[in-house]
């Protein structure tokens, strides 16, 4: 009788440790979806507003080179980016329109358009006004940099890359870039030096 105690003690206790455990697997596994759930919602969140000010940003950008170039490298690839951001921008705009309740009476199916069409915009404009700043000081980067290639080519030199040696004269002197000033620049001249090893 009382071995018959002892198993059905054991027996009731290893269903429950059993049953605990499979309940806390059980929840563990529903709070990671969840956890999961919402980390795909604020990724989407960031998704939907970064992408169409990224896009905008881009587009409107000075960009040296041809209008063929600028198609292929900027325009097609960013309007794209900046489509999937405002596909993006959906979910934002059913939250939007749940946490406000705005329009009420109209069908959920207009207010969400309208509420993507008014985060897509404000996100373009942030984009384009952010983008347009940036011209000027786009335009004059890429006027210094063509002023110094034009100055190197003059005086015959060419960069390399390097530490030791950063630039090459038309006679092929290796040289390294001193110091720059405001109307000058000083090079010194870099000596090889070759040891013979007798054997």
């Amino acid at each position: 009788m009382n071995s018959l105690i002892l198993q059905s003690a054991k027996l009731v206790g290893r269903a429950a440790v059993g049953s605990f455990g499979w309940q806390v697997g059980r929840d563990a596994h529903r709070n990671f979806l969840s956890i999961l759930g919402y980390v795909a919602i604020v990724l989407i969140g960031i998704g939907g507003i970064i992408l169409p000010i990224m896009a905008a940003r881009k587009i409107v950008q000075w960009h040296p080179g041809s209008w063929g170039a600028y198609f292929v490298r900027v325009l097609v690839p960013w309007v794209l980016l900046g489509a999937l951001g405002v596909v993006l921008i959906i979910p934002l705009a059913f939250v939007f329109e749940q946490v406000t309740r705005i329009g009420y009476p109209n069908p959920l199916k207009e207010m969400v358009a309208v509420a993507t069409l008014l985060f897509a915009g404000a996100f373009t404009l942030t984009g384009t006004i952010w983008g347009l700043s940036e011209r000027g000081e786009r335009k004059r980067s890429y006027a210094i940099l063509q002023a110094n290639e034009a100055f190197l080519s003059e005086h015959g030199l060419r960069e390399v890359d390097g530490s030791a040696v950063t630039h090459l004269d038309g006679n092929g002197r290796r040289l390294r870039l001193g110091a720059i000033f405001e109307q000058h620049l000083e090079v010194s001249p870099c000596a090889l030096v070759t040891f013979d090893i007798a054997s």
